[in-house]
């Protein structure tokens, strides 16, 4: 998660400063689910919004210095238009906004396939993800959780970004005598 380490707001609330941590007001139902069997119980389902994160100057050039690039990403032509890698970096922070997990160790992110980017975000605007579990599959590593999210802004009807995020969440030892 990008921060500004500057900033004094504390992780629970937004900066309205700078706009670095997602809006915390309770616009958000998180999903619980008690393991990776009763998350793939769900496949089909809408599992969730995010909370709203504002896509503030400060966050755009804080993901700018993350990645060391010389000009804060924007549109050709409109400084006001967020570049497309900035809305697609913060998909695997919303998505993990909208639902959880129980007894699972840990969880990656291993990619994102299918993205689009059918409407723009401009500075100021705050999106969400809307996110649907398409895919649970046991695999050698762990589980592969394929879900297609959504991000959306608010106000626009249209999605600012389109694409199936892949995760693979791996489960938590078991505990027991000698372990």
């Amino acid at each position: 998660m990008i921060r500004n380490d500057s900033c004094a707001s504390s992780p629970r609330t937004s900066c309205r400063d700078c706009g670095t941590w997602a809006d915390r007001r309770p616009a958000a139902t998180m999903r619980v689910f008690d393991d990776v069997a009763d998350l793939a119980q769900a496949v089909g389902d809408h599992l969730g919004y995010s909370e709203w994160l504002t896509i503030s100057s400060a966050y755009v050039e804080l993901f700018a210095r993350a990645i060391n690039y010389q000009h804060p990403p924007s549109s050709v032509g409109d400084p006001n238009v967020v570049d497309g890698q900035v809305v697609l970096a913060a998909v695997p922070r919303l998505a993990a906004g909208a639902y959880r997990v129980r007894g699972v160790r840990m969880g990656i992110n291993s990619g994102c396939d299918r993205v689009r980017f059918p409407h723009p975000v401009r500075i100021g605007s705050r999106i969400r993800a809307s996110v649907e579990l398409h895919d649970v599959r046991r695999t050698d590593r762990g589980f592969r959780v394929a879900t297609r999210v959504a991000v959306q802004i608010e106000g626009v009807e249209e999605p600012a970004c389109t694409a199936e995020l892949v995760s693979v969440l791996f489960d938590a030892p078991p505990v027991g005598p000698g372990r």
